[in-house]
């Protein structure tokens, strides 16, 4: 069989072979998202218990805003057990992507046990940091501060912190550093390649629309079908968009038996498949 050239082709090789597994990579990251999920129903049935209340004539608008204020902090602090959950198996299953990358055969138990014993660490920790600095952002963002003030903490979670968690989610199949040393290399490759990530960051971040549905059985189901049958996808192809630029920037110097693996190597030069 022909290898593929062209990174974009490495991509469509990974879809066409690897289907499946991309199918079952979203399943269970869906799987790991659910305790999160309980927490937005949660917070849902919690709103519309406030609905009924105001309506009702049982409280007031404004107490109604105080409860939804401190529920949604409540929620907040769950994050502290949900958000390493689907962190640590997020960063077990990146070792799939880098098998399907490299065109690899893979073992799933083996696989993702291997990949959860060397990486559950960094899982955690960035775990635990999004939830906090999450937690924090909407605490300050119900605030009475400033409203030019009060979001920042939220620009700067999604706008910073999210793209270096993605890049150090692809960073860990490949590389075995400390959760400093991917934090700092992430950083690094993010305010490198800014406008590229910005792009995938609104890719990855298009389910939070979901939120303006009001119709929680319109938007469960969409957020379901995102995770199974777009995130994979999505994540395979930020894998190999990140490849590309560890191919240039680290693999051809520091890393020659990944540089260019899985794809047929350019006149004159040697790859990961030699």
């Amino acid at each position: 069989m022909d290898l593929p050239c062209t990174y974009r082709a490495l991509w469509g090789d990974g879809v066409k072979q690897r289907w499946g597994t991309l199918l079952l990579f979203g399943f269970v990251s869906f799987l790991a998202f659910l305790p999160t999920v309980g927490i937005l129903i949660w917070e849902d049935l919690y709103s519309f218990q406030l609905s009924d209340q105001m309506d009702l004539g049982q409280i007031t608008l404004e107490e109604a805003r105080a409860l939804s204020f401190w529920n949604r902090n409540i929620a907040g602090a769950f994050l502290l057990l949900s958000a390493p959950i689907f962190l640590i198996v997020s960063f077990a299953l990146m070792r799939y992507l880098r098998l399907i990358s490299f065109e690899e055969p893979i073992f799933w138990k083996e696989d993702f046990f291997s990949s959860l014993k060397a990486s559950w660490k960094t899982g955690l920790i960035y775990g635990l940091s999004f939830a906090i600095l999450f937690w924090l952002s909407l605490f300050i963002a119900g605030s009475d501060i400033s409203p030019y003030i009060r979001y920042l903490p939220l620009f700067f979670v999604f706008l910073f912190f999210a793209p270096v968690l993605l890049y150090s989610l692809t960073l860990s199949p490949y590389y075995d550093l400390t959760f400093f040393g991917y934090f700092f290399r992430s950083v690094l490759l993010y305010l490198k390649h800014f406008p590229i990530s910005l792009l995938f960051l609104l890719g990855f971040a298009s389910p939070f629309s979901l939120f303006f549905v009001g119709n929680p059985f319109i938007r469960y189901p969409i957020l379901f079908l995102f995770i199974v049958f777009v995130y994979p996808f999505l994540m395979h192809a930020w894998t190999i968009y990140c490849l590309s630029i560890y191919d240039k920037d680290i693999n051809k110097d520091e890393f020659p038996d990944f540089y260019r693996k899985g794809m047929a190597p350019l006149k004159g030069e040697k790859n990961g498949n030699d």
